[in-house]
């Protein structure tokens, strides 16, 4: 038996079926309902309790199909469609912080953003395994001589990164762990006197990162988005996925605003995909050396043009 959408709503993202109708407003807008593999849909961000009967309470119906997925966006009282094939969809990013999630589409024409809260962080995981099971990639490669060995032997691997590991295991994720880098505070180059007696006062820290791959696809973790002040908590993640049949240049290059660092740049598509490193952490440097070797990219590894 149908649940009115009044009744249901809250944060929770629904898979639609009998008991979870698809909203009033996209229910014109569906035309392949039956050949859905999933079809999901995803409330407006407000509280429950300002919430009224005569509300549109959704503002997106996204759909994965055999070939393609279509996002539904509501305009007011319109609707919006895109539809991306999966051929077009050049990598993808699942971030989190706190209940805001957002899944990130980058394809051949741009980005597409899907936000959602995620209390239902586990139905977009798998909405996201539907879509890593179907886009393309042109390279395959041994992912094994890229690898460590136990991620459990890696030092100051941090707890975050143990759990996820632990998730991903659980849920059949064949990726295994190329490289880590811990969190480092960044030294800014050529501080004259009056920036080291300042430089304290704003010391700025990368934030860890776990590399992993497997035969198909280059699997990123970060914790958090960017550097940030040493002393401020991140609570944040990102999992970002891009198949290497679209890693078309990986090029490292000293980083000229810190003292002993790298900034690796991936180049999928038509978007990049920039972090930093330290110099002497081999483990990821010698990653993305071998990686570019497998890829036959190797004369783009250490920044000079090909």
């Amino acid at each position: 038996m149908a649940i009115s959408e009044y009744d249901a709503f809250g944060p929770w993202i629904y898979e639609v079926d009998g008991e979870h109708p698809l909203p009033r407003l996209f229910a014109p807008y569906v035309r392949e309902r039956v050949d859905a593999l999933m079809l999901l849909k995803i409330p407006r961000d407000i509280e429950r309790r300002r919430a009224t009967p005569d509300m549109e309470l959704y503002d997106y119906v996204v759909g994965a199909y055999e070939e393609r997925v279509v996002l539904l966006k509501r305009h007011e009282a319109a609707v919006q469609r895109t539809e991306v094939l999966y051929r077009e969809i050049e990598g993808l990013a699942l971030y989190r912080y706190f209940l805001q999630g957002n899944l990130m589409l980058y394809t051949a024409k741009g980005e597409v953003c899907i936000p959602f809260n995620t209390v239902s962080m586990s139905i977009m995981q798998r909405f996201v395994s539907i879509i890593r099971a179907r886009y393309q990639t042109a390279r395959h490669i041994t992912s094994a001589v890229l690898c460590v060995g136990d991620p459990k032997d890696i030092p100051d691997l941090d707890v975050l990164f143990i759990n996820l590991l632990r998730d991903m295991e659980g849920e059949g994720e064949t990726a295994r762990v190329g490289a880590f880098q811990p969190e480092a505070p960044l030294a800014s180059a050529g501080r004259d006197w009056l920036q080291k007696i300042v430089h304290p006062l704003s010391l700025r820290t990368m934030p860890s990162m776990l590399h992993m791959v497997n035969h198909e696809e280059l699997i990123l973790i970060r914790r958090g988005k960017e550097e940030k002040r040493a002393k401020k908590n991140e609570f944040s993640y990102e999992f970002t996925y891009i198949p290497l049949g679209n890693i078309h240049a990986i090029r490292v290059q000293e980083e000229e605003q810190y003292e002993d660092i790298l900034r690796c740049t991936l180049d999928f598509g038509r978007h990049q995909y920039t972090f930093l490193m330290r110099g002497d952490n081999q483990g990821v440097v010698g990653f993305y050396d071998r990686l570019a070797k497998q890829l036959h990219l190797q004369e783009k590894a250490d920044g000079k043009p090909g």
